[in-house]
């Protein structure tokens, strides 16, 4: 994916970032990791695909679908960055979610694009909240499985259901502690929501300099289906 050649140090250091959170359960009072955080934003923000760059070989992938893909990476690590560091002015994780996950159904499951796609949708796909998007999410999980021969895709989807499962849980205490007029869907974002995800997510997903999960164990009692 010669287009982003520039973003994956930038993707980088936004995972190292990640780890440093999780450490040092960040509390909103480390100025210097909050001014890296808004750093590393500002990057992410700014960050462009190249005007020219030489076309796929591959007649099945356009330059639009890894187009299309490098700004999903963009956008999902600019979700975890903020479900990491939620003190940041930012888009909300819904809005940026909703942001990636469009761009990746413009990429047709012929493509090659596909292959690299792990990243940004198990990001953004454990924030889908409506049921129709859950359904574009689990079919494209069982897509992704269907066409490339990584075990680890099982374990994606599975992580993806877990954290579904938490955040909905986490809506209906909410929902039965707070006054009606007060959406659950509206709420801010929570640290409790970055721990969920953290928590559930094997070791590899911070690594997103490599869009690989081949050696994430995969649990024989659950597939995409």
């Amino acid at each position: 994916m010669g287009c982003a050649t520039s973003l994956f140090p930038i993707l980088g250091h936004v995972a190292n970032l990640v780890r440093r959170v999780c450490r040092t359960k960040y509390d909103g009072r480390n100025i210097t990791l909050l001014t890296n955080a808004v750093n590393l934003q500002q990057e992410l923000e700014s960050w462009q695909c190249p005007p020219h760059i030489q076309p796929p070989s591959d007649p099945s992938t356009t330059l639009a679908h890894y187009a299309h893909t490098a700004e999903a990476y963009r956008l999902a690590t600019l979700l975890c960055l903020h479900q990491a560091v939620p003190d940041m002015d930012s888009r909300t994780s819904a809005d940026l979610s909703s942001s990636a996950l469009q761009h990746l159904s413009k990429v047709p499951m012929t493509s090659t694009a596909i292959l690299v796609q792990i990243y940004p949708l198990l990001a953004a796909g454990c924030e889908a909240t409506s049921a129709e998007d859950r359904l574009w999410v689990k079919q494209r999980w069982a897509n992704m499985v269907a066409r490339m021969n990584l075990s680890g895709l099982e374990r994606c989807w599975e992580v993806t259901l877990e954290v579904w499962k938490r955040r909905d849980q986490r809506a209906l205490a909410i929902a039965s502690s707070t006054p009606a007029s007060r959406s659950p869907a509206t709420s801010p974002p929570s640290r409790k929501t970055f721990t969920d995800l953290a928590s559930a997510v094997p070791a590899d997903f911070l690594d997103m300099r490599r869009a690989s999960f081949a050696d994430c164990p995969v649990p024989q009692t659950s597939t995409v289906g």
